[in-house]
């Protein structure tokens, strides 16, 4: 039987994202296969995200966050996903009776503005990143709502935080993306002093210290083989790059720039 779902995607990225955007781009690979499945889905994300054909777009900003003045100071931007998330809600209030569930990949103050309206239709949430003490207190005030995670350690902790999961899904990923070799065109290793099947290791991600680029690097170099590290460096983290990432880089370390798909 279809469904009628909305699905409220983070703000700061487009969906799918044109750089670096996991959770956007699980986002957009999961409403393209809901609609694929035959059911009728609206998402919500930043202005100049694509939708999936069979897909109901309903953009909440001009752009992804991420790439305005404001990025760079953390209480600007939360504002600004805020009141994105607002306008999202206040869709689905109005269109409540249309929607049999949303899920929510923005976090636990879309749950807050659910009740704030009044909003029947039930909310799924997915925990995309650790469980910290400030997002496990908010989760616990919606006792009833049920929350997804990602992997079994994150729904060990989650449990242990006293929070609501009902199931692990793990992210998938559309493998005919993700092909090996790449065309000798597409290879962001051209070039480079290293080459498969040479041995060497990777780290992909955001440039934080709980990301720990820094840390692969020093195991790196501790064992004795190149790094390639790529991933975005976001405005609010310039700091750490430039005195963590940058002055560490080399011929044995190299930043390929913020990974696509």
């Amino acid at each position: 039987m279809p469904y009628r779902i909305g699905n409220i995607a983070p703000f700061d990225e487009t969906t799918p994202p044109s750089h670096y955007g996991g959770t956007e781009r699980v986002v957009s690979d999961r409403v393209r296969r809901l609609a694929l499945r035959g059911h009728h889905v609206v998402l919500y994300a930043a202005g100049g995200s694509l939708a999936p054909d069979g897909v109901e777009l309903v953009t909440c900003t001009d752009g992804p966050i991420r790439l305005t003045p404001i990025a760079s100071d953390p209480e600007k931007r939360m504002r600004a996903a805020e009141v994105a998330l607002e306008r999202a809600v206040r869709d689905i209030a109005g269109r409540q009776q249309e929607l049999d569930v949303v899920i929510n990949d923005f976090g636990p103050q879309a749950l807050a503005l659910r009740r704030k309206y009044g909003i029947s239709v039930p909310f799924i949430s997915v925990l995309h990143g650790p469980i910290v003490p400030q997002d496990a207190e908010a989760y616990r005030q919606f006792p009833d709502d049920p929350l997804v995670c990602i992997s079994d350690s994150q729904r060990r902790d989650a449990e242990r935080a006293g929070l609501h999961v009902v199931a692990r899904v793990y992210n998938g990923i559309d493998l005919k993306r993700h092909t090996y070799p790449l065309p000798a065109d597409q290879d962001p290793l051209g070039g480079l002093p290293f080459q498969p099947p040479d041995r060497y290791a990777t780290a992909m991600g955001v440039h934080t210290p709980n990301k720990g680029t820094g840390d692969a690097i020093c195991i790196a170099r501790a064992v004795g083989i190149p790094l390639l590290i790529a991933g975005k460096i976001d405005p609010t983290n310039t700091q750490y790059y430039d005195q963590q990432i940058r002055p560490y880089l080399g011929d044995d370390v190299i930043d390929i720039g913020e990974a696509t798909d």
